[in-house]
C-alpha cells in the first residue's frame, strides 16, 4: 500500500513540472529571419543589449543573405544561334537589344566581333546563363522576351574630354596635325621590350612626333614593325591584339576645324575597349589621318599599361609592355 501511495506522489510531482515549463497555449515561436548588414558610412552607432556596440553607420534589413537566380524561362526554339564571325540584320537586332541594357559601348554595324562577343558574355553572366559569347537559344529568349531581363548594372559614362586652349594666335591646337603642330624626330628611333624596331615597307624606324613633353608615334608603323595584324574599317574602327591584350577602338565623333584657309584639322573621339571593358581615352590619344593610324604614348599606356619614355640623349622612344599573364600577377 506505501509503494502505491509513494508511485501517486511521483505521478503527481511530475506532471507538475511538466505544466509550468510548457509554453503558454496558443502562442507559435517566431523562427528568426536572415539579417542582411550593409555599412553606408561611419555616422551612427547601433548597440545590441547583449553585446558590445557595433561601431559604424549600419543599416540592417531582413531578408535573404544571397540574390535569387532569374526563374527558369523556356528557351524559343524559333531562335537560331549568333556567334563570331556572323553579319547581318540579326545581329544588328542584338546588337540593338545589348545597346539598350548597356552592354554594348560600340557601334551598331551588324558584324558579330569581339566587342559583341564581349557584352554577350556580361549579359550572360549577369543573367545567370553560360558565359560562352554565343547567342544561342537562351541568351535570345532571356534578351528579347524576358521582362525580368537584367540590364548592365556598371554602365560607365564616359569622362568628357578636357577643353583644349587656345594659342597665341586663338587657334587651337590639335594633335590631329601630326605633320603641323608636331614636330618630327627624324632622327628618332624605337625600341620595344629591348629590341630596336624597323618598318619592313620602309626600313626604317617607325615615325616619332614631340611636341612639349608629349610624345606620338605612328601606330601603323609600329605595328607593321611587331608584325601586328590590325583590322580596320574606314579611319573608324581599330582592333588589334598585343601580348594577349584585346583593343579595340570605335570612332564616336569626327568634326572638322578649319585653322586658316589653307589648313584643316579633323577633332576625333574614340570608344576604347580592352578585353571588352571600356577605357577612358582622351581625345587626341588616337588619331586617324590620310590612312594611318597615330597614338599618344598615353593611348599605350591606358591599354596595354605600358611603360614609355623618350630618351632626348639617344633620341629614342623606350616600351616596354608585359604579357598580359605576367602583368596581372604582378598586380
Amino acid at each position: 500500500m506505501d509503494f502505491v501511495k509513494a508511485l501517486l506522489v511521483y505521478m503527481t510531482v511530475t506532471m507538475a513540472l511538466n505544466l509550468q515549463a510548457a509554453p503558454t497555449p496558443g502562442v507559435r515561436p517566431e523562427a528568426t529571419p536572415a539579417l542582411n548588414v550593409t555599412v553606408v558610412g561611419e555616422t551612427e552607432n547601433l548597440t545590441d543589449e547583449l553585446t558590445a556596440p557595433i561601431v559604424g553607420s549600419i543599416v540592417a534589413t531582413l531578408g535573404p543573405l544571397t540574390p535569387t537566380p532569374l526563374p527558369t524561362i523556356t528557351p524559343n526554339a524559333a531562335y537560331g544561334t549568333l556567334r563570331m564571325g556572323d553579319r547581318g540584320e540579326e545581329v544588328r537586332k542584338l546588337q540593338t537589344r545589348l545597346k539598350e541594357l548597356g552592354y554594348l559601348q560600340g557601334n551598331i554595324d551588324g558584324a558579330y566581333g569581339y566587342q559583341t562577343r564581349n557584352a554577350v558574355m556580361l549579359f550572360q553572366r549577369n543573367n545567370y546563363l553560360d558565359a560562352d559569347g554565343a547567342a544561342g537559344k537562351s541568351t535570345l529568349t532571356r534578351l528579347y522576351e524576358d521582362p525580368d531581363v537584367i540590364p548592365n548594372p556598371a554602365v560607365i559614362t564616359p569622362t568628357p574630354a578636357p577643353t583644349a586652349t587656345p594659342d597665341a594666335q586663338g587657334l587651337i591646337p590639335i594633335p590631329e596635325e601630326p605633320m603641323g603642330a608636331w614636330q618630327e624626330e627624324l632622327k628618332a628611333k624605337v625600341m620595344v621590350n629591348g629590341e630596336m624596331l624597323t618598318v619592313p615597307d620602309t626600313n626604317a624606324s617607325p615615325r616619332v612626333w614631340k611636341r612639349g613633353a608629349d610624345v606620338i608615334l605612328s601606330l601603323t608603323d609600329l605595328l607593321s614593325a611587331l608584325s601586328i595584324k590590325a583590322d580596320t574599317s574606314w579611319g573608324n574602327q581599330l582592333m588589334f591584339v598585343w601580348q594577349d591584350y584585346q583593343v579595340e577602338a570605335y570612332l564616336t565623333q569626327e568634326a572638322k576645324l578649319e585653322r586658316s584657309e589653307d589648313a584643316e584639322g579633323f577633332i576625333q573621339a574614340y570608344d576604347v575597349a580592352v578585353d571588352g571593358r571600356p577605357v577612358t581615352v582622351y581625345q587626341g590619344q588616337l588619331m586617324y589621318q590620310d590612312g594611318q593610324w597615330y597614338a599618344l604614348t598615353d593611348f599605350l599606356k591606358t591599354t596595354l599599361n605600358a611603360e614609355c619614355r623618350w630618351d632626348e640623349e639617344e633620341k629614342t622612344l623606350l616600351i616596354a609592355v608585359q604579357e598580359k599573364a605576367l602583368a596581372d600577377a604582378v598586380d
